[in-house]
């Protein structure tokens, strides 16, 4: 009996051994996975944060063509502001064409041509002038080239303001063209769509109505045929 318990004892222990050494593998195994799905999962999100920064990069990219270099050019931005300030100065109210009409002073001043945004132009270039705001100036103007093309710059946008003009609307057309071309050619070709659908549609409305006259002439004509 007591050789029995012996070997009862030493299959016990076995077992033990047996279910522990699985566990063990089990675990071992549970844990290899747990870290190879970590390990996927930080792949995935690297993956996607570097996609995010390439389209990011993409994007800037993108806008920084369509801005032609304006995104970096801090006197144009200065110019824009100013711009925005000042376009509506010492107007008065009334028209372009009432000045012209009315041959006021400031319409033969500035010959009839974008009479208030000549006029407002005047008056902020004198004041930004004036010896009171020589350290704005200062401040605003490394070089005197940085002066001219800031004044060229504001003169622009402010004469693009005048829509009445023909001769100015022209001129802002034709800028943008050249500036974006593949949206003037779009907007070229929808309006060629435009125009063959309309040709079409005219064309076949003009085939309906000339339908039953061209089938009546050539029935009467096969009656007029037969004996």
């Amino acid at each position: 009996s007591g050789s029995e318990g012996e070997s009862e004892c030493g299959a016990d222990a076995d077992a033990g051994v047996d279910a522990a050494a699985n566990a063990a593998a089990n675990a071992t195994v549970a844990f290899r996975e747990w870290r190879g799905r970590r390990e996927r999962q930080r792949r995935r999100r690297r993956q996607r944060e570097t996609q995010r920064q390439l389209e990011a990069q993409r994007r800037r990219r993108r806008r920084r063509r369509r801005l032609y270099g304006l995104r970096d050019d801090p006197l144009t931005h200065l110019a824009f502001v100013f711009s925005a300030l000042i376009h509506d100065v010492d107007h008065t109210g009334i028209t372009n064409r009432q000045l012209v009409d009315e041959a006021d002073d400031l319409a033969l001043l500035y010959n009839d041509q974008s009479v208030a945004e000549q006029r407002s132009l005047a008056v902020a270039f004198s004041t930004l002038l004036s010896p009171d705001f020589d350290r704005l100036r200062d401040a605003m103007f490394a070089t005197r080239g940085d002066y001219q093309r800031f004044r060229r710059v504001v003169i622009d946008l402010v004469l693009t303001t005048d829509i009445a003009s023909p001769e100015r609307t022209q001129i802002v057309k034709s800028k943008w063209r050249e500036a974006f071309p593949s949206a003037a050619h779009a907007a070229r070709a929808e309006q060629r769509e435009q125009q063959r659908r309309r040709s079409s549609m005219a064309a076949s409305s003009a085939i309906r109505h000339r339908r039953p006259a061209g089938g009546g002439s050539s029935m009467a004509a096969a009656g007029r045929s037969s004996p």
